[in-house]
């Protein structure tokens, strides 16, 4: 299991996180386990001592198996969040992400990325999810200060804003519980 569905107060999906992360947040007492999973991983390999697990293990009743830890599938925080996918920035991360790490002029998805602004900066093309997409370095290079017609290449897809996909199977797991 790589990833934990992180719900706000109000059980409403936010993001999924990793194990790692969902641990901070169950060890500080900002979360709470909201349905388990049956896989156990080995508590050295999430990073907490022994000495920690003696001293959160209040924290994680239920949650520690001898030196394993029961995954939850999804946790709650306990306050509300304002957070909405949609309103995000495109930021380096989130475009390649959106883009599957795929060059969108040639469709290369090995060697490093960059992000393209598909009008030119230098021509005020805005940092926007519909100006944004990824490209590989000779690519970029290539097209440099023009516009993808104007250099003679074709966009495998039209950018546009990043929508998260959230693993709706827990959701429904959640539900029926």
């Amino acid at each position: 299991m790589t990833a934990v569905m992180l719900c706000d107060a109000h059980y409403m999906p936010v993001k999924e996180i990793c194990v790692e992360h969902a641990v901070y947040l169950l060890m500080t007492g900002k979360a709470e386990p909201m349905y388990l999973a049956d896989g156990l991983v080995p508590v050295a390999r999430l990073g907490l001592a022994a000495s920690a697990v003696a001293n959160w293990g209040g924290k994680l009743d239920g949650l520690i198996e001898g030196n394993h830890f029961l995954v939850p599938t999804a946790i709650r925080l306990h306050r509300a969040i304002a957070y909405r996918l949609a309103s995000l920035r495109p930021s380096r991360h989130l475009v390649f992400k959106r883009d599957k790490h795929t060059c969108q002029y040639c469709g290369r998805h090995s060697g490093p990325m960059t992000l393209d602004h598909v009008m030119p900066a230098s021509r005020g093309g805005e940092d926007t999810w519909e100006n944004l997409v990824a490209a590989c370095n000779a690519c970029n290079n290539y097209k440099a200060n023009r516009t993808p017609e104007e250099a003679g290449m074709r966009l495998a897809s039209q950018p546009r804003r990043f929508v998260a996909s959230f693993n709706w199977d827990i959701m429904d797991k959640l539900c029926l519980a």
